[in-house]
């Protein structure tokens, strides 16, 4: 399996990344413990952002921190 684009899939479970990355449950909820890996808790539920974790794994580069505005439209 491969790890998604946040535009398939916000975030993971920690089932679902161990089942991507090779990795037994223990290891992935040991590494959210230990803050290694971006964490997202809603309720007692435990969720792993994509866009985070991919940008943390450098599979994508982070957007600049601020882009430029376009260039006026002008109409003659």
């Amino acid at each position: 399996m491969r790890l998604p684009e946040p535009a398939e899939r916000p975030w993971l479970t920690v089932s679902e990344l161990a089942q991507i990355s090779g990795e037994g449950e223990k290891a992935i909820r040991a590494a959210l413990d230990a803050g290694q890996l971006p964490l997202l808790r809603v309720g007692r539920y435990v969720r792993i952002p994509t866009a985070k974790l991919r940008q943390q794994l450098g599979l994508d580069q982070m957007p600049p921190a601020a882009t430029p505005e376009p260039p006026a439209l002008r109409l003659a």
